[in-house]
């Protein structure tokens, strides 16, 4: 016969094994001999578009051993945590589907929490929560609430979509050391094309240009400047003039050599746009 110590005991033990079933989905199930957290199989259960994990493969490359980026180390599709919570190592090493899984994870565990608290999200459709989801993963889910990014976080409370994407595109820079050896921050041409990707992406493919109130017109405008060029008024950006004239940001880089920081242009000034 049992003590009634034992029976305590079973009795701790059993709910300790139905509470991690309530919160896994399903009972608990024994470790499988051989298996490690990396190889688990992540099931995708958000409202962001279906399309968006081969989006971010595409854009962030895969790499079976482990990189040091910026002072830590990634691996796969540029995930820096492991699915069992220990920071990936150098001499880490992974397949193409543990990096999947771990990219997964890593989205539905730490990104999407962040991104669905947010105003903007619920007036979001399923591709421009994948293009967030994307910048969130390319420049970290701790953007969102933090104050160093003040202007991004505003955008984000007022619940306009597009006034979110305006700003995700001036996270465009990556810190590089000068000739005095001053850290500085410079243009990236790569997160210029990753950025517009990322709209391209939650548009469909158009351009769309955006007016007072926010909503989408998604017919670009067109002009009858013989010269093609656009002079810029107060509160113009690139990327209101690349929707404006259905082209993108790294397309008037192009055109106009002599703009060197993007994000700041001045009235008055000149673009060409074709």
């Amino acid at each position: 016969m049992k003590t009634f110590k034992q029976h305590l005991e079973e009795t701790r033990l059993a709910s300790l094994a139905l509470t991690a079933g309530l919160l896994t989905g399903g009972a608990m199930a024994a470790p499988q001999a051989n298996s490690t957290p990396s190889s688990q199989t992540t099931t995708s259960t958000a409202t962001y578009h279906p399309e968006t994990h081969d989006f971010i493969k595409s854009a962030e490359g895969f790499k079976s051993s482990s990189y040091e980026d910026n002072g830590q180390y990634s691996i796969g599709y540029g995930t820096g945590m492991h699915i069992d919570g220990t920071r990936v190592a150098k001499g880490d090493t992974v397949t193409k589907q543990q990096a999947h899984d771990m990219m997964v994870h890593h989205i539905n565990t730490r990104i999407i929490p962040k991104a669905s608290s947010t105003a903007v999200w619920g007036n979001m459709n399923d591709r421009q929560k994948g293009a967030f989801v994307s910048f969130l993963y390319n420049v970290g889910e701790h953007t969102i609430g933090s104050s160093k990014h003040p202007n991004f976080n505003a955008a984000l409370r007022s619940g306009n979509v597009n006034a979110v994407f305006d700003h995700m595109e001036t996270y465009n820079k990556v810190t590089k050391t000068d000739e005095n050896g001053s850290k500085i921050k410079v243009v990236s041409p790569g997160l210029v094309n990753r950025r517009q990707a990322e709209r391209d992406f939650a548009y469909g493919g158009t351009t769309p240009s955006t007016n007072k109130t926010g909503n989408v017109n998604t017919t670009p405008a067109v002009s009858t400047d013989s010269n093609q060029h656009h002079e810029v008024v107060p509160g113009d950006t690139l990327s209101s003039i690349s929707r404006r004239y259905g082209t993108t940001v790294p397309n008037l880089l192009k055109n106009n050599p002599d703009i060197k920081d993007p994000n700041s242009i001045k009235p008055g000034q000149r673009i060409k746009y074709k």
